[in-house]
């Protein structure tokens, strides 16, 4: 995704091996120069591949090439852009979960069109053909063509291509996107104020998840070290729906968002009857005075898993000012000491410097715990623990990961969560919860 400060950015991934030793194919359809090979070990840290400039476009493209990261063995794939005061990284999907159902969720910097601070949507095809439909909320410019409010935007797209568009407009949040065959769908801006018009901006960039893997009940957890709260965007998928925020209760229609300001360091829990999706945004430096904004999705509680994988990486300090980096853990209370930790193979139990709990109903209570991390491989698992009626199970967490300089620069990733189908469907019958354990 481009850059505000285009002239100083790198973009690239940060790849880690998991299960054992696999050798990583990095590939460009279409550009076979740049085709690249590299054999990877677990705990050995994160691959750092950056991509070449040639791929990046600071205007509305398309078609444009997709990268295309393949391994016999499973690998986790950050992907990052980095520039002096404007940088974010986001955590890349497995093609096994792309769909065929998104809707847009972003904040654009809004003062004026300048397409310097646009909003970014990028939307990639697998290995098929796939015609996308965009029903916008907003405007959007493609090819000397301009689509409004109210229109459907059409393109086709062959395997492995891309296209870049560029939204002056927070309201393109809400769009419904919809293809004939599975895609991947990222979005964020290139500089962006959070809130609007309280600087300074920052870069923002997520990869957005189908409609299929949304989830229902949330828990949100403050960011390390950002005393102004922060920013949640809240999005329907589905007409006739009911999110519940404490004392405050929402009713939105399909493609309907509603923005939320925590001004304080607390948790919120939120349900709902339907599938919903939620984005969280740090602050700017002029209210949180720690930092710029950040974005990353919110892992719904079903989405969250027993064991992960991730990398931590210190950048050079010509493309990025961020020296510190903080790990969250978030899990039932009941389980928290069950959650173990380790870095490039050893067990660490790095210093809790913030701990927050919420407690969310029939006697349950939600822990998170912030640490500061060094750069590295890391792992994070949960042991098993014995309930009271003998069953034996693996307390379920997420994992995030912040990092931010001073008063100029971060990023937010998910290191710890799933993407699986959570919503199904079939030629006989409406949507439904898919078969499975969804805590």
């Amino acid at each position: 995704m481009p850059n505000y400060h285009f002239e100083d950015e790198t973009v690239g991934m940060l790849i880690e091996a998991i299960d054992g030793e696999t050798e990583v194919q990095i590939s460009v359809p279409g550009r076979e120069e740049l085709d690249h090979s590299a054999l990877l070990s677990p705990g050995a840290g994160p691959y750092n591949f950056p991509t070449s400039s040639s791929l990046i476009h600071q205007n509305t493209a398309g078609p444009i090439n997709t990268v295309l990261v393949r391994s016999d063995m499973d690998i986790a794939v950050l992907v990052y852009n980095m520039a002096p005061f404007t940088s974010d990284i986001y955590t890349a999907m497995p093609m096994k979960y792309a769909g065929d159902e998104y809707f847009v969720s972003l904040i654009s910097r809004e003062r004026g069109s300048h397409p310097l601070f646009s909003g970014i949507l990028e939307i990639s095809s697998l290995d098929g053909v796939a015609s996308i439909e965009i029903h916008l909320t907003s405007t959007i410019t493609f090819q000397n063509a301009t689509s409004h409010f109210g229109d459907i935007f059409r393109h086709t797209l062959l395997p492995f291509e891309s296209i870049q568009l560029l939204p002056p407009f927070t309201n393109i949040t809400g769009s419904r996107i919809l293809s004939n065959a599975s895609i991947l769908v990222s979005a964020g801006s290139k500089c962006a104020d959070v809130p609007q018009e309280v600087g300074a901006c920052d870069h923002l960039a997520e990869q957005l998840a189908p409609f299929k893997s949304w989830g229902k009940v949330f828990v949100v957890s403050p960011i390390a070290g950002r005393p102004s709260g922060y920013l949640l965007q809240v999005v329907a998928g589905r007409d006739n729906t009911r999110v519940s925020i404490g004392v405050l209760n929402l009713e939105l229609s399909m493609g309907e968002y509603d923005t939320i300001d925590v001004t304080t360091q607390e948790m919120k829990f939120l349900t709902s009857n339907n599938p919903i999706s939620i984005m969280q945004y740090s602050k700017g430096t002029r209210i949180d005075g720690k930092g710029d904004p950040s974005m990353s999705r919110v892992v719904p509680n079903e989405q969250f898993v027993s064991e992960a994988f991730f990398p931590v990486h210190r950048f050079q300090s010509n493309m990025s000012t961020i020296n510190t980096t903080y790990l969250e853990i978030t899990t039932d209370c009941e389980y928290v000491n069950s959650v173990s930790l380790s870095r490039n193979g050893e067990d660490i139990q790095p210093s809790v410097i913030e701990e927050y709990s919420l407690e969310i109903g029939s006697g349950s209570r939600m822990c998170t715990r912030w640490s500061e991390i060094a750069p590295g491989s890391y792992s994070v698992r949960s042991r098993d623990v014995t309930l009271p009626d003998g069953q034996r199970v693996y307390p379920r967490f997420r994992a995030v990961v912040s990092g931010y300089e001073g008063v100029s620069e971060s990023y937010l990733y998910r290191a710890a969560s799933d993407d699986r189908e959570l919503t199904c469907s079939s030629q006989f019958t409406d949507e439904f919860d898919c078969p499975g354990e969804h805590d």
